[in-house]
């Protein structure tokens, strides 16, 4: 089976819902987690065990490795992510 690599914007109640739900499923690893909040970006991070974190989406965005970004942010700044 070939690993899918996400990365996750926004690490808040829903965001970490994603991280949740993604982190259990096989052949997802997932590579970012990322949040203006940093001390929260790293909690998560920690948690899951998820080597990459950053509150600067667009370094994210940036990693050739990733297969796939889910945004899960408030509506005032999804776009702009998007």
């Amino acid at each position: 089976m070939e690993t899918i690599k996400i990365a996750v914007i926004g690490a808040g109640s829903f965001g970490i819902r994603y991280v949740e739900s993604l982190h259990s499923m096989p052949g997802v690893e997932l590579s970012w987690v990322c949040d203006l909040n940093t001390e929260l970006c790293q909690s998560v991070a920690k948690r899951f065990a998820i080597q990459n974190f950053s509150s600067n989406y667009q370094a994210v965005c940036a990693d050739p490795l990733l297969d796939a970004v889910v945004v899960v942010t408030p509506e005032n700044v999804h776009r702009d992510i998007v």
